[in-house]
C-alpha cells in the first residue's frame, strides 16, 4: 500500500482477530513513503558530509561579522586587533527562521571588537530621556531645536543632562552621522530623528550588557566588579544631586547585577550534589505518583472536580453579595463576608460590574453542573482507564525506561542538525551589493556588486556615506545540486524536523504495541517477558507509517518558521492588515499541527494493533473517536489536567526538599550527618532560590518523561476499549477484554456457554 492509499479501501486481505493479540503476521507498510523517507535522510546526510568538507573550522572557533572579516585575524588590518564578536541585538538569535535565512547567522549586525562590553546602555533609557529633555527645555525657553545641536558630554561642560555619544556603537559607515551630531553641524531635531533611524534599521547597537568572551563571542555575562567604581556610587548617593542620583542608581545597579551572576555561579560548585539527589527524588516520585494511581485516580479526578464546583459556587455567592451590598439588600450571610471582603464591594467596582460578575458566574455554574452530569459515567470510565493504564506499566516496567532510548535519538538528531548547520554557515562566501537609502544617489547602483573588503577601507570614495553602503545580499556555498546555502539550510531544517517527529512516531508506536498487547491478552500472566521488545522489533514493517505521519508534521512546522520569518521581517511595519492574516495563518498552523499529533498518535495506536498502513489507521481511528466523542473528551480532559498536576507536584515536591536543605530545616552542617553526607552547607551558598529553580525544571523535565509514558498507556487502553466495546459482545466466541470494574460500571459481562462469567486474571 503507498502513502495515499484509501482509508476504507479493502486490501484484499483477512481483518487480524484482535483477540489473539497484535498481529504477528504483518508486512510492510505504506512503502514509498519509506524509500521515499530514507532517500532524503541519505540525501539530507550527504549533503552534511559535502558541508562537512567544504566547511571552514577555524571560523566556528573565530566567528565572522557581517562584513566577512574573521575577528583576530592577524592578516586582516581591520580585525587583527580585535578578536571580540559583539551582537547588536542578541536576542534575534533565538528565532530559527531568521538563522536559516541568514546561512546559520544571527539576524543582527555582527561587528568585531577589541573588547566586549562592560556596562549596562539602553537607547531608550540612556539617551533618548536625555535628547527628550532637551528639546522640552529649548522649547520652554522659546528656542527653536531645528537651530540648536544637542547638548552631548563631548564638547558641553555641564554634565548634567548631556549626552555621551562615546557610548554609542555603531557600524563604520554611519559613524559619520554620529560625528555631525556631536560636531554640532547637526540640529536636535534633526539628530533626534536620526538616531531613531539608525536604532530602528539596526545602523546602531539599541543596547548592551555586561559580556564576558565566551569562544571569541560576547555573550551576556559579567567580566568583573570594579569595588573603586562601586564605592564612588555608593558615595555619590549621599550627594543630593540629580547627577549623583543618576550615577548612584546606575552603579548600584550594574554592580549589583554582576555580583547576583558570579554569586550564582559559584553556587552551582557548591550545590550540585542537592540538586542531582533531588533530580533523582523527581525520577523515584514520578514512579510511585504512576503506581498509587491505579489505586487513587478515582480520589483525585472527584475530590478535583468537587473542588472545582465548591469555588464556582462560592465565586457565584460571593459576587451576589457584593452586588447586594452596593445596592443596600439584605442577604443572608452577608456579615460573614463583610468583615473580610465587604468593604471590597465599595472600594472595587460599580454595581453594574458584580451584577455582571454574577451572571458570568451563574452561566458558569449552570454549565459546569449540567456537563458534570452529562459527564459523570464517562467521568467513572475515565477513572478506571487510568487505573488500567497503571496495571500495564507495572507490568511492562521496561517501559518507564524507553524514553532513555528516544532521549538520546533527540540528543543525536540535534547534535547533528547544530554541526551541520555550522558547518553550512562556514562552507559559504559571502556576496554584497550596492544599496542607497535616498532618492539623491543614482538607482542605478542598485544591485551592483561590491567588495566589502574595499568598502572597509577609510580611502574608499564612500567610507562615510551614510547613504550608499555596501551591504550583505547573499551567501552562496559550492553544492553539487544548489549554490544557495539558504536552501541547504531548509534541507537540514526539514531534515531535523521530520527526524525528530519520526523519533516520537517510533516511541509512540512501540509503547502502543506493547501496551495494546497487554490488553488483548486474557490471561495477564501469559504475557511475554520481552513484550517491549516485541512491540520495538514490529516497527519496523511501519517504517513507512512513521514517516508518512511525521512527514505531515514537518511541513507543518516548516510553514510556522516561514511564517515567524516573514512576521520578524514585517514587524516594523504598519500594515495591520498583512499583521493580522500571518497572526490567523500561525494560528491556524498552530491549530493544525496540533490536530495532525493527535489523529497521528491514535493512528500509529491501530498500526500497532492491526498492522494499517497510515491512511487506513487514521481514518479508522479518527471515526472510533468521533463515534464515541464524548468518552474522548471526557478521558482526554482528566488525563489533561491530572497529569499536569502530578507534573506539577514532582517538580514543586523536589523544589520545596531543595529549598528546605538550604534554608536550614534539615539543620547545620556542624551537627547533621545527612547534611554532612551532602557535603553542601547551607550556610556558604548566597541565594536559596537559584538551585530550587534548577531543580524545579529539572525535575519537571524528567516527569515529562515518565508522565508521557504513562500519557501514552492512557490512550492505547482507551482505544483499545473502543476496539473491544465495537468488536466483542460478550460471548464465548468474543469475550470481552476490558476489566471487571469496567464491564460491570457498563452493565456488561463475559458468559461462557453456561452462563457462567469467563474468568479474567
Amino acid at each position: 500500500m503507498g502513502c495515499f492509499g484509501g482509508c476504507d479501501k479493502d486490501d484484499g486481505k483477512k481483518e487480524h482477530d484482535i483477540r489473539q493479540g497484535p498481529n504477528q503476521k504483518r508486512g510492510c507498510t505504506d512503502i514509498l513513503c519509506a524509500l521515499f523517507f530514507m532517500a532524503f535522510v541519505a540525501f539530507w546526510i550527504a549533503s552534511g558530509i559535502m558541508a562537512f568538507q567544504s566547511g571552514d573550522p577555524m571560523m566556528l572557533i573565530y566567528p565572522t561579522d557581517s562584513y566577512g572579516n574573521l575577528c583576530g585575524d592577524p592578516n586582516n588590518n581591520y580585525t587583527s586587533e580585535k578578536p571580540y564578536l559583539m551582537y547588536y541585538d542578541i536576542t534575534a538569535c533565538g528565532n530559527v527562521g531568521d538563522t536559516v535565512v541568514n546561512n546559520g547567522q544571527c539576524a543582527t549586525h555582527q561587528s568585531c571588537r577589541a573588547e566586549c562590553p562592560s556596562e549596562f546602555w539602553s537607547y531608550w533609557t540612556d539617551a533618548y530621556p536625555l535628547i527628550t529633555a532637551q528639546e522640552a527645555v529649548l522649547v520652554g525657553a522659546g528656542q527653536d531645536p531645528n537651530a540648536n545641536p544637542i547638548l552631548n558630554c563631548a564638547t558641553s561642560a555641564d554634565t548634567v543632562g548631556c549626552v555621551d555619544f562615546t557610548k554609542f556603537i555603531c557600524k563604520k559607515q554611519y559613524q559619520s552621522v554620529i560625528n555631525n551630531i556631536v560636531s554640532g553641524t547637526t540640529s536636535l531635531a534633526e539628530a533626534k530623528t536620526q538616531l531613531e533611524e539608525l536604532i530602528e534599521f539596526g545602523d546602531c547597537a539599541e543596547y548592551y550588557v555586561p559580556s564576558t568572551p565566551v569562544q571569541h563571542r560576547c555573550m551576556p555575562g559579567v567580566p568583573g566588579v570594579d569595588e573603586d567604581e562601586f564605592a564612588a556610587n555608593i558615595s555619590a548617593n549621599t550627594n543630593a544631586t540629580e547627577e549623583g542620583l543618576i550615577e548612584g542608581i546606575n552603579g548600584l545597579a550594574s554592580n549589583a547585577a554582576s555580583e547576583a551572576f558570579d554569586m550564582a555561579m559559584a553556587d552551582i560548585q557548591t550545590t550540585y550534589p542537592v540538586i542531582l539527589l533531588g533530580l533523582s527524588l523527581a525520577m523515584v516520585v514520578s514512579f510511585t505518583w504512576i503506581f498509587l494511581m491505579r489505586f487513587f485516580a478515582a480520589v483525585i479526578i472527584w475530590v478535583m472536580i468537587f473542588g472545582l464546583f465548591g469555588v464556582l459556587a462560592f465565586g457565584t455567592y460571593y459576587c451576589y453579595t457584593q452586588y447586594a451590598l452596593l445596592k443596600g439588600m439584605e442577604v443572608v450571610g452577608a456579615s460573614l463576608t463583610a468583615d473580610y471582603i465587604g468593604g471590597m464591594a465599595q472600594a472595587s467596582g460599580t454595581v453594574e460590574l458584580w451584577l455582571a460578575l454574577f451572571i458570568i458566574a451563574c452561566i458558569l455554574l449552570v454549565v459546569f453542573t449540567v456537563l458534570l452530569l452529562f459527564f459523570a459515567k464517562r467521568l467513572r470510565i475515565a477513572t478506571r482507564i487510568i487505573g488500567e493504564a497503571s496495571k500495564a506499566i507495572g507490568k511492562i516496567m521496561s517501559s518507564l525506561f524507553f524514553p532513555l532510548f528516544t532521549g538520546v535519538m533527540y540528543m543525536a538528531v540535534t547534535a547533528y542538525f547544530a554541526l551541520t548547520s555550522a558547518y553550512i554557515a562556514t562552507s559559504a562566501e559571502a556576496k554584497f551589493h550596492l544599496e542607497n537609502r535616498t532618492s539623491e544617489v543614482n538607482n542605478s547602483v542598485l544591485s551592483i556588486p561590491c567588495d566589502i573588503h574595499d568598502w572597509n577601507s577609510e580611502d574608499h570614495e564612500h567610507y562615510d556615506n551614510p547613504n550608499v553602503t555596501c551591504v550583505f545580499d547573499k551567501y552562496v556555498g559550492n553544492y553539487a545540486w544548489t549554490n544557495e546555502t539558504v536552501y541547504v539550510h531548509l534541507v537540514n531544517l526539514f531534515g531535523f524536523y521530520w527526524m525528530m517527529n519520526y523519533i516520537t512516531a517510533l516511541g509512540q508506536m512501540t509503547l502502543s504495541g506493547a501496551f495494546s498487547h497487554w490488553y488483548f491478552t486474557m490471561k495477564k500472566s501469559d504475557l511475554p517477558a520481552f513484550t517491549l521488545w516485541a512491540s520495538f522489533k514490529r516497527t519496523f514493517y511501519h517504517i513507512g507509517t512513521m514517516a508518512f505521519g511525521s512527514l505531515i508534521i514537518a511541513i507543518i512546522q516548516i510553514i510556522r518558521t516561514i511564517l515567524n520569518y516573514i512576521e520578524r521581517k514585517t514587524k516594523k511595519g504598519n500594515n495591520k492588515f498583512l499583521k493580522a492574516i500571518i497572526c490567523m495563518c500561525k494560528c491556524c498552523m498552530w491549530c493544525l499541527e496540533n490536530v495532525f499529533k493527535y489523529i497521528n498518535k491514535n493512528a500509529y495506536i491501530l498500526t500497532a494493533m492491526y498492522g494499517y498502513n497510515f491512511c487506513k489507521a487514521s481514518c479508522k481511528a479518527v471515526k472510533l473517536i468521533i463515534a464515541n466523542a464524548a468518552r474522548a473528551a471526557a478521558i482526554l480532559g482528566v488525563t489533561t489536567v491530572l497529569l499536569f498536576i502530578g507534573k506539577f507536584v514532582v517538580a514543586a515536591g523536589c523544589a520545596s526538599f531543595t529549598w528546605a536543605f538550604f534554608a536550614g530545616q534539615f539543620g547545620d552542617a556542624e551537627t547533621n550527618s545527612f547534611v554532612q553526607f551532602m557535603n553542601s552547607d547551607p550556610d556558604k551558598i548566597n541565594y536559596i532560590w537559584f538551585p530550587t529553580v534548577i531543580t524545579f525544571i529539572g525535575s519537571y523535565v524528567i516527569a515529562v518523561g515518565f508522565f508521557n509514558v504513562y500519557q501514552m498507556a492512557i490512550d492505547t487502553i482507551f482505544l483499545c476499549f473502543l476496539e473491544d466495546l465495537e468488536r466483542n459482545d460478550g460471548s464465548a466466541e468474543k469475550p470481552y477484554f476490558m476489566s471487571k470494574s469496567l464491564m460491570s460500571l457498563l452493565g456488561k459481562k463475559n458468559k461462557t456457554t453456561g452462563d457462567k462469567e469467563l474468568k479474567k486474571m
